[in-house]
């Protein structure tokens, strides 16, 4: 009966990491005389729970890289440059501090979580998705626009952002693959892994959408006013709607990536 258990659960101890070590031990039972398999549900039941357990730490984990590191770096990086005319880091820097991370938080989902980047939403490119990330794109444009139009209708003159001036001083090519960057991670560590990982950890709709949209907003801190920091906060709002509703994690980094490309590469060159 021992060897039999250990063929019906082998495969699953070793998905998990841990081969049949785990089961052998269940299976000898507490007092290690029996070779009995004993109830086949209690011992499904008790590895899964273990194992939901472990993963769980990974989420908690991954959501301290996703949410908490980049606005730390953010408020770091204004911290750094507040008093004088110097940018928040060097621009090698700049993605040396984030990409680690990011590496890092796609290592925990793979082999700490036992998942894929597609359990956070649709990364399939299809024609349709091109099309939804334009839409996205046109409504966080719109959105933006009217915030911009009310601020005028109030007399709010925008403040002077030095850091937005200095990256828009960057190279071409920095600017390029800032746009993609921001894209990417900013969708898979404020909509796709924070959203979807603190709703199954803490069972709550609200605090899984307002917190990384809340933390998406500070996380622009870095530019050095409130007035970028409202304006994402809007924009913020159309991608996680469009996160929640389509649950298409491309059609968000597409929208995202257009965005920015038209403010951070194109307006400026043509300025």
């Amino acid at each position: 009966m021992y060897h039999v258990c250990l063929a019906q659960f082998g495969d699953t101890a070793k998905i998990a990491g841990k081969r049949s070590l785990y089961f052998a031990d269940l299976c000898r039972g507490a007092n290690g005389g029996t070779e009995s398999c004993g109830d086949e549900l209690k011992v499904r039941t008790s590895f899964n729970k273990e194992m939901s357990l472990q993963r769980n730490h990974y989420k908690w984990l991954g959501l301290m890289i996703a949410l908490f590191y980049p606005v730390m770096m953010s408020i770091a990086g204004r911290l750094r440059s507040s008093r004088v005319q110097i940018p928040a880091y060097p621009l090698p820097a700049y993605f040396l501090l984030y990409a680690i991370p990011f590496v890092i938080l796609l290592s925990i989902l793979k082999y700490g979580e036992k998942e894929k980047l597609s359990s956070l939403g649709s990364i399939e490119f299809k024609p349709e998705t091109l099309w939804l990330g334009l839409l996205i794109m046109l409504c966080n444009l719109g959105a933006v626009m009217l915030l911009g139009a009310i601020m005028l209708l109030l007399h709010i003159t925008p403040p002077q952002e030095p850091q937005w001036n200095i990256m828009l001083q960057w190279p071409l090519w920095a600017r390029l693959l800032l746009v993609v960057w921001a894209g990417i991670s900013e969708e898979i560590y404020f909509r796709g892994y924070g959203i979807t990982r603190l709703q199954q950890l803490t069972n709550n709709k609200w605090i899984a959408t307002i917190l990384p949209l809340f933390l998406f907003a500070i996380y622009h801190v870095i530019f050095g006013t409130l007035y970028h920091v409202v304006f994402a906060f809007v924009g913020g709002i159309v991608l996680t709607v469009s996160y929640l509703k389509f649950k298409n994690l491309l059609a968000n980094m597409i929208g995202h990536s257009m965005f920015d490309l038209l403010f951070i590469v194109s307006l400026p060159h043509h300025s």
